[in-house]
Order: C-alpha cells, then sequence, then structure tokens
C-alpha cells in the first residue's frame, strides 16, 4: 500500500517537475541567446563607432578647407547666395558628422544629480523654443542621474522635433511629473499633424527620417542613451499631435540633497 501510494504521488508530481524543469531549461536558453545578441551587437556598435570616428576625421578636413574657401570668395563674388548655401551644406554635414559621434559613443558618461525641470526650462531658453512646463506636485525637486551632455542631447533633440511639428505661435506642452514611485516622466506634447503608422514604428531606427534635411540619428540618440540610464521613452502619435514620454529612475534622497 505504501509503494503504491509513492507510485500514485510520483505519477502527480513527475510531470510537474518535468514541466517545471522544462520551463526553466527555455527560460535559460532564451536569457543566453539575448546575453549573445547583447554582447554581439556591443561589439557591432563598437566597431562602428571606430569607424565612424575615423570617417568624421577624414570629413571634418576637407570641410574646413571648404569654409576657408568660402569667406575668401565672399570678398569676390558681389552676389553672396551661392555662397551662403556652400556654407549652409557645410554646417549641414558638420552637425551630421558630429550626431552620428554621438550615437556611436559611450552611451552612459559620466552621471551626476541634475533637476529635471530646470534642464528642461534652459534647453528651451536656449534655443528659444516656446514651452508651456507644467509640473505636477512631487516632481518639482525632482532630481535624476545622468550625464549632463547627454541629457541636453536628449532634451535638444525631443523638443526640436516638437517645435518643427508645433503650428506656429503656440506653445510645446511639457508635462513633468512622478507618477511612478522611484521614477520620473517627463511628457512632450505637439499638436502637429501626427506621424502615419509606418513612419512611428520606425521612429527610433538609426538614419531613418522623412525629412529633406534630416539625418535620422536624433530619436536613436535619444533610445540610447535613455535606455543606458535604466529609463524608457515612448512615442504615441495621432491626427491631434505627437506625445514622447520619457521615464527616468528619480535619484536617491542622497544625491537629490547635493
Amino acid at each position: 500500500y505504501r509503494l503504491q501510494s509513492w507510485y500514485s504521488a510520483g505519477l502527480i508530481v513527475a510531470p510537474v517537475v518535468i514541466i517545471a524543469l522544462g520551463v526553466a531549461a527555455v527560460r535559460a536558453l532564451l536569457r543566453s541567446r539575448r546575453r549573445e545578441e547583447e554582447l554581439a551587437g556591443r561589439e557591432e556598435l563598437a566597431r562602428l563607432g571606430e569607424s565612424a570616428r575615423t570617417l568624421a576625421h577624414e570629413i571634418k578636413n576637407p570641410l574646413n578647407a571648404i569654409r576657408i574657401r568660402t569667406r575668401l570668395l565672399r570678398d569676390v563674388v558681389p552676389d553672396g547666395e551661392d555662397v551662403e548655401a556652400i556654407d549652409a551644406e557645410v554646417d549641414r554635414l558638420r552637425r551630421l558628422s558630429d550626431r552620428v559621434g554621438d550615437f556611436l559613443r559611450d552611451a552612459v558618461g559620466a552621471p551626476e544629480p541634475i533637476r529635471i525641470a530646470a534642464a528642461v526650462q534652459e534647453t528651451a531658453n536656449r534655443n528659444a523654443w516656446p514651452v508651456s512646463l507644467e509640473i505636477d506636485e512631487g516632481a518639482a525637486n525632482a532630481v535624476v542621474m545622468f550625464d549632463r551632455v547627454r541629457l541636453e542631447s536628449v532634451l535638444g533633440n525631443v523638443l526640436a522635433n516638437a517645435a518643427e511639428a508645433q503650428p506656429e505661435g503656440s506653445n510645446i506642452r511639457v508635462v513633468l511629473s512622478a507618477a511612478r514611485k522611484g521614477f520620473i516622466t517627463l511628457q512632450i506634447n505637439d499638436s502637429g499633424p501626427g506621424l502615419p503608422p509606418d513612419v512611428l514604428g520606425r521612429a527610433f531606427d538609426p538614419f531613418f527620417t522623412t525629412k529633406a534635411q534630416g539625418s535620422g540619428v536624433g530619436l536613436a540618440i535619444v533610445k540610447r542613451f535613455v535606455d543606458a540610464s535604466d529609463g524608457s521613452v515612448t512615442i504615441d502619435s495621432g491626427p491631434e499631435g505627437t506625445t514622447v514620454t520619457i521615464t527616468l529612475p528619480e535619484a536617491d534622497h542622497e544625491h537629490s540633497d547635493r
């Protein structure tokens, strides 16, 4: 009777144990594959970064030469429109080279405690973007740990996109809140025409753009820097406009008091 009881219990327990082991094995396999993909991605980015730095250096040298020649041409060409066009294209190539370097360089940098509300306002004021900043209770003095230059790049890219889409004469609505415990949420809303689904699905793809003068790396930089700081970024868009939501971990009290 005792042996029969153990046998019956084994028939019940054994399948459960086998299923549990199978699930654990599948999870371990998936984690292993994700690690391999992350390592492969990092190695690829490292190679691309080295190539990009070399290419950027090689591009900037002839750009400097072109700029010097255009300055000389201004003195001898009566109509300077062509010279101005050359200058504008040189600036565009220089900016593109710098932004590609931003995307491929170290995403974490040197994090420091930064008051996010002040950072948003400073970025908007520096670029003369019309921003209406709304701060919910509990978020006025919120501090995040972020590299200062990279945070400026994140805010600058998102606000620049909103400013381009926003109808003239109206403000970009920015809402700062502490909706989740331990996290700060920043929502940047424009009331532009919105993005079609096919474009929205590729918004974070590097070098994808629908703009004639765009580089397509702005939002890719945003996602790379935010992800590296244990945050998240999402985009929602419709006929009434686009909302970019950035969520970042709030700094601990030790950093907040500095």
